[in-house]
């Protein structure tokens, strides 16, 4: 889920409920503000991965990869912010 500045920290709580957990196997909280994805794994471990690294999870979805500063265009747009500054 993709939450707003306002949603962030109502999502962040949610995620972590008795409810939520038991159905989830791998929860990517995105935080577009800070660029930042929070991880969240069903045996209740929390990491955080930055727009540019890798987002995986072999158990879950094996194969699967995703680099968020590609998907969402980031690099492209941090490039376009250098060029106009330069």
């Amino acid at each position: 889920m993709v939450a707003t500045v306002s949603d962030f920290t109502a999502i962040r709580l949610k995620i972590r409920t008795p409810q939520f957990a038991p159905v989830c196997m791998l929860g990517w909280l995105v935080d577009p503000q800070n660029r930042r994805t929070y991880v969240y794994s069903a045996n209740g471990d929390i990491q955080t991965v930055k727009f540019d690294g890798v987002l995986s999870d072999g158990e879950v979805m094996p194969g699967l990869e995703v680099r968020l500063v590609e998907v969402l265009g980031c690099e492209k747009a941090q490039k376009n912010v250098l060029n106009a500054v330069l």
